[in-house]
């Protein structure tokens, strides 16, 4: 009767109730990594938690999600690294002689501006023009230079 008793009850639990939770595998620090830190692959280890990020929370699943980039906080060792917590290199530094450029259908027009803080690669800054001295808001593109308005 026991048996019996036992049986029934654990066709009750639901089979996937009964097997290992879901593992992923997560990228950690090894040691603390300071904001203006530049991330290399020694500072980081690959490990395999049964423990879900935070909602919302985009964590780094790959070392090249990370290796080169720069700390914007602190990350801790041993725990979820999100992507909000490093940026890409900058490209370009504050008081840098930048060309800005906007494009569209058919023209391109190109000016000298002075950068009034740094960025990195897609990130939007402000740069002042040399002619006219008004700031401008941009994007750096590839090449390095300030892309503003107009088409890509």
């Amino acid at each position: 009767m026991v048996f019996a008793r036992l049986v029934f009850l654990l066709l009750l639990v639901p089979v996937a109730a009964l097997a290992e939770p879901n593992r992923i595998d997560v990228v950690v620090a090894q040691g603390v990594i300071y904001p203006g830190q530049t991330i290399n692959e020694a500072m980081l280890r690959v490990v395999e938690t049964g423990k879900s990020p935070p909602p919302g929370m985009r964590v780094a699943m790959e070392k090249a999600q990370l290796v080169g980039k720069i700390g914007t906080q602190t990350i801790l060792p041993g725990r979820f690294i999100s992507l909000d917590s490093v940026r890409a290199p900058s490209i370009i530094k504050a008081g840098d002689s930048v060309t800005i450029t906007l494009s569209g259908a058919g023209f391109s027009i190109g000016m000298t501006g002075i950068a009034l803080q740094e960025a990195g690669l897609g990130d939007a800054l402000l740069v002042r023009n040399i002619e006219t001295g008004k700031t401008i808001r941009g994007h750096v593109s590839p090449d390095g230079s300030v892309h503003i308005g107009g088409l890509r």
